[in-house]
């Protein structure tokens, strides 16, 4: 099998765990908060969804690292320079970040959740979105808008489950 295809496999592999991750991750707190208490197997399941989370974080770093390195080595060197692929490689940067902010409660939780979700289906969409011809500006306008949209609707599915403040 040709190096290009098990990059790319790797790539869809790292953030189909990544972005079901972060959904998931999500639906659970939300669950496990419904009662006011998270109980031992909420919490495990919640332990595992977060593995699975920094396991698709992981390959997605390593594929993209190859899917690069690639690039240039096989004189794909247009790839390196677009806004798409600087974009995602942006989004990807504050995954990681955004993580490490959540893990040391150094980010509030309804920001930390909102730039989770919209990063990681922010990097699905550049990633499939082939014929995009949005530059940075364009991407990470919308990018920020996002993010405040998904917050203020995480709220309202908070408020309507009447979990106390996350």
């Amino acid at each position: 099998m040709p190096w290009d295809i098990i990059i790319r496999i790797s790539h869809v592999i790292g953030t189909v765990l990544g972005v079901g991750g972060a959904t998931m991750s999500q639906i659970f707190i939300f669950k496990a908060l419904s009662d006011g208490k998270v109980s031992k197997t909420e919490d495990q399941w919640l332990k595992i969804t977060y593995t699975v989370l920094r396991i698709g974080l992981v390959i997605l770093v390593i594929s993209g690292f190859a899917f690069l390195l690639h690039s240039r080595l096989e004189g794909f060197e247009e790839r390196l320079y677009s806004a798409r692929t600087w974009s995602k490689i942006i989004m990807t940067l504050i995954i990681l970040i955004n993580a490490v902010l959540l893990q040391v409660r150094r980010i509030p939780f309804w920001l930390g959740s909102s730039v989770s979700l919209v990063s990681w289906y922010g990097s699905l969409v550049l990633g499939v979105w082939r014929g995009l011809t949005a530059g940075y500006l364009g991407i990470f306008s919308v990018y920020i808008i996002a993010i405040f949209v998904v917050a203020f609707i995480l709220e309202k599915i908070r408020q309507r489950m009447k979990i106390s403040k996350l």
